[in-house]
């Protein structure tokens, strides 16, 4: 009944069409979706459609692993939680549940910056109807709403020091990730080569040098994302 979530005929092309309108109807509905809670909902209610909201991109993971273990395709080295997006996707849902404002502050910046770079230059190997292609947009696309709905509907704000503790955080993570990635053989986060679709990553030099280029840009593009609370502040 469920074949065709299983066909790997089709190749995933970048800017494609099967690219954009993800992103356009995901924008619609997840837009109106933030702007029907802070209308209609008490509190209360937002944190538990918040979290509900917030449980999407962890089902997501969670498929997407019973599905590969299905068609028989799933590894250690490239079906386990540790691409940094679907870790936040399994902690998103209880730092809403838990009004976590300082992991908020962390996760701020791992989820806009980079959601928005698995948006725009996708490591996905095979388009619709394949299962990865439906797990991996509505995973990105529901994750990138999930700080735009705590700051929409908690009125949390970013702060200089999520700023440092995020930083310190991704490196953290680099460093966990890099030992699982020599221990088994994998390349989660990206540590150990980059990805064989096109990304960023392309143009910032070979193995290891593109990951200094990485910590710069981290710096960059998280200084980016914090500007809109920081304009005007003198703290």
């Amino acid at each position: 009944m469920f074949d065709f979530l299983f066909d790997t005929s089709h190749s995933f092309r970048v800017f494609s069409y099967l690219h954009w309108w993800p992103l356009i109807f995901f924008i619609f509905v997840l837009g109106s979706v933030i702007i029907f809670a802070r209308q209609k909902l008490s509190h209360k209610q937002r944190i538990v459609f918040g979290t509900s909201l917030a449980t999407i991109p962890a089902l997501c993971v969670i498929l997407r692993m019973i599905l590969t273990a299905i068609d028989g395709t799933f590894s250690i080295q490239e079906g386990l939680p540790f691409h940094i997006c679907r870790t936040i996707a399994l902690v998103f849902p209880f730092v809403i549940y838990h009004q976590s404002r300082k992991w908020f502050g962390i996760l701020y910046f791992f989820t806009i910056v980079g959601a928005s770079q698995a948006l725009l230059t996708p490591d996905l190997p095979l388009s619709a109807p394949h299962h990865s292609y439906w797990t991996y947009w509505l995973l990105h696309c529901t994750l990138i709403s999930l700080p735009i709905y705590c700051i929409v509907n908690f009125d949390w704000k970013v702060t200089k020091r999520d700023f440092w503790n995020a930083i310190i955080a991704g490196n953290v993570y680099l460093v966990v990730t890099g030992i699982i990635n020599y221990l088994i053989g994998s390349n989660y986060f990206y540590t150990s080569h980059k990805p064989q679709s096109p990304t960023l990553l392309d143009f910032l030099g070979p193995w290891p040098w593109y990951l200094l280029a990485v910590e710069g840009l981290a710096v960059i593009f998280f200084l980016l994302a914090g500007l809109p609370f920081w304009i005007g502040k003198k703290d």
